[in-house]
């Protein structure tokens, strides 16, 4: 049939009129969050972009933030990959199989400011370096020459925790790298924490154990060992250094416990060892805290004195926006410190329990060690010569041996480590029918690891307490 030249013109003036709309569309107009195509050279309107040849709204792409993998925001179905129309991505919006989005994170235990707030790196690469931390005075210096290592912008906060947890003291960097061949030790009352704007790569020794210059004291957030003025350890697992059998009886001092219990002091003639402490804390690590002290050994003569009790582990937090790297030269070390060996026909001290570690970033890869282990218990007397003092806790994954009992001393408990985090119960000293006379000091128990991240990878990593590491994202 053949149609009037009139209606033919209608027809191809409403087709152009139609696509001049169109194309009228892209580039003008408010369209929301609708997706549509770009115009003459990519052009989209103000607040649109261009991708992949249709106009989206800025900041929502790649993805539109509802979690579903598409790049639209009116529905909820999964970017299709494989053509069978279900929808297979799976989406920024909820975190699950994307890149990781530091924008997602925020510090623990700090105000998130503090991870921006530095101005400079913080560079510790020289070769046989040793490096002093000090968590109360915000210093960090070269040990052998004394010189300052710390640069202007690298910042240097103290946080008060609540509930009775030690301070922090924050140092805030871009970045944060401390070579292969440098060691460093971390004193102080305050717990460390390395925060960073950047990328963190540690390929040295960090030492925050209990024990350092002088068996009691504890390491950077930790508690102290009990002592013969104060026999009981400090801080909520302290091990005891009193209790039913009499102050004078040569029994052995209590480990600390934390992650688990610490081991009790053994027996003597006078009564039960002294009792191991109790766990404590959080799996998450809020608030940070470290290890706690063990118990003192009991003292039967006037002039002598049962072993003081180890110290507790440090405690350390590393919190960045980018990657942090704990390169396969690494050992970062909080363990507990051992119990001092008694003297004089007394028994020995109890272990410390150990610390916590707690790293936190988008990113978290680990090839060396990271270890929170338990002191061992120190060994009864032999007559008037101190007994051996238990082993600090070890950066491995084999406990810290308790001290080695000699003629009337008997062994210290070892410490808690790897898949068996409790402390040993301290050798016995019941006379009868052997020789010995002075209890050995319980052992420490293992301390917490936390990893805090979507992406972690720890192959070829040694951490210890394995029952005591902690993994999760944001």
């Amino acid at each position: 049939m053949l149609r009037s030249p009139g209606r033919s013109n209608l027809v191809v003036a409403a087709a152009f009129a139609l696509l001049a709309f169109a194309v009228a569309a892209c580039v003008s107009g408010d369209y929301a969050n609708t997706e549509f195509r770009c115009g003459d050279g990519q052009s989209c309107p103000d607040g649109y972009s261009c991708v992949d040849l249709m106009c989206i709204a800025e900041g929502l792409q790649p993805g539109d933030g509802d979690g579903d993998g598409d790049t639209t925001t009116g529905g909820d179905g999964d970017e299709d990959t494989t053509g069978d129309g279900d929808g297979d991505g799976d989406g920024d919006g909820d975190g699950d199989g994307d890149p990781p989005d530091p924008n997602e994170f925020v510090a623990s235990n700090i105000p998130d400011d503090l991870v921006d707030a530095g101005t400079a790196a913080l560079v510790l690469n020289t070769p046989d370096l040793n490096v002093r931390i000090d968590t109360d005075r915000g210093t960090i210096v070269d040990r052998d020459t004394g010189n300052d290592l710390r640069p202007a912008g690298v910042v240097f906060t103290v946080v008060a925790q609540p509930d009775g947890a030690p301070n922090l003291g924050v140092f805030s960097a871009t970045d944060i790298t401390i070579g292969d061949d440098v060691e460093v030790r971390v004193v102080g009352s305050a717990a460390l924490v390395l925060a960073a704007s950047g990328t963190v790569s540690i390929d040295a020794d960090v030492d925050a154990n209990g024990g350092y210059d002088g068996d009691a004291n504890p390491g950077p957030g930790g508690f102290a060992g009990g002592s013969l003025v104060a026999p009981d350890g400090l801080g909520p697992g302290g091990g005891k250094g009193t209790g039913p059998a009499d102050i004078g009886a040569d029994v052995g001092g209590g480990g600390a416990g934390h992650l688990a219990a610490g081991g009790a002091g053994g027996d003597a003639a006078g009564g039960a060892g002294f009792v191991g402490g109790l766990p404590y804390g959080s799996p998450t690590l809020v608030p940070l805290m470290g290890g706690s002290g063990g118990g003192a050994g009991g003292d039967r003569e006037v002039d002598a004195e049962g072993g003081v009790g180890g110290g507790g582990g440090g405690a350390l937090q590393i919190s960045a926006r980018g990657a942090v790297q704990i390169l396969a030269n690494a050992s970062i070390n909080v363990g507990g410190g051992g119990g001092q060996g008694g003297d004089g026909d007394d028994a020995g001290g109890g272990g410390g329990s150990g610390g916590a570690v707690l790293i936190e970033a988008p990113s978290i890869s680990i090839a060396g060690v990271i270890a929170a282990n338990g002191g061992g218990g120190g060994a009864g007397a032999n007559v008037n010569i101190r007994g051996d003092g238990g082993n600090n806790g070890r950066p491995s994954l084999e406990r810290a041996s308790g001290g080695n009992g000699n003629g009337e001393g008997a062994d210290g408990g070892d410490g808690g480590a790897n898949e068996d985090p409790a402390g040993a119960k301290g050798g016995d000293a019941l006379l009868g029918d052997n020789v010995l006379d002075n209890a050995g000091g319980g052992g420490g128990a293992a301390g917490r690891i936390r990893l805090r991240s979507p992406q972690i990878d720890v192959g070829g990593a040694t951490l210890s307490p394995g029952g005591g590491l902690n993994t999760g994202g944001f």
